[in-house]
């Protein structure tokens, strides 16, 4: 589909709604800061809010100095094999820790030590140009999709959680908004190669899972592109759709 995107030269867009979901707080990479290290922490089943996770922390690390250039290798991971990364990590179990605090679904399950949810999975990813990013897929864990990231220079880790829908649940409402400026420009909004790269990543990850969890060298993800300094979220600056940011008074 991306190929002949590009052949028939028309716009073409894709991907989730939480890059262009409010987030709280509300955050943003600075467009060529120097990002090492990306963690998320996220719900659901493992392949389609897998998908979630990936574009999460993307659309974040994609801002750092010369763009995307495309991802090295892949590795899923699941049991115990999890938490023995996460302890002989700091820069995954500082994120984690960072992401973790920034949920707002409070419940006995969230509440709870994750390290408890047998439903967990890990997701390792190495960029070509030496960042690496942890995504954790916590069913029981943790009620929301929370990031943190790494920037070198900062002191303390950036982290957010981006929400998944706003009053009444109208979820999709930004992400309409941004169909429709590609179809007045006939331009796409954001750059599709997000979605092309991130969607290589889950299947091949998902291999790496059903192959003894095996490191996957990916030589055919030499997805590159750059993005503008412009963030396509919703933020209570630029107004919501459906009105008030999410928790605004």
């Amino acid at each position: 589909m991306y190929e002949i995107s590009q052949e028939l030269d028309f716009a073409f867009m894709a991907g989730s709604s939480l890059p262009v979901n409010y987030r709280d707080p509300e955050i943003e990479v600075p467009l060529g800061a120097p990002v090492r290290h990306g963690v998320v922490l996220g719900p659901g089943p493992i392949d389609s809010y897998g998908f979630h996770m990936l574009e999460a922390v993307q659309c974040l690390i994609e801002r750092r100095p010369g763009g995307e250039q495309g991802v090295e290798a892949v590795q899923c991971l699941e049991g115990a094999a999890i938490w023995q990364f996460l302890d002989s990590t700091p820069w995954a179990k500082r994120l984690f820790d960072a992401a973790r605090s920034r949920t707002r679904t409070q419940t006995q399950a969230t509440a709870a030590d994750p390290r408890e949810d047998d439903k967990a999975a890990l997701f390792r990813v190495w960029y070509r140009d030496g960042v690496e990013t942890a995504i954790f897929r916590l069913p029981k864990g943790i009620g929301d999709f929370c990031v943190a990231l790494d920037i070198e220079s900062q002191q303390e880790p950036l982290s957010t959680m981006m929400w998944r829908g706003g009053p009444d649940n109208r979820s999709f409402d930004s992400l309409i908004l941004n169909i429709d400026e590609m179809y007045e420009t006939g331009t796409a909004t954001y750059p599709v190669e997000r979605t092309l790269l991130v969607s290589g990543v889950l299947d091949l990850l998902l291999e790496s899972r059903i192959h003894d969890h095996r490191r996957i060298e990916t030589p055919q993800l030499d997805v590159a592109y750059q993005v503008e300094d412009r963030s396509y979220h919703v933020t209570s600056e630029t107004g919501a759709p459906w009105g008030d940011a999410p928790g605004a008074a």
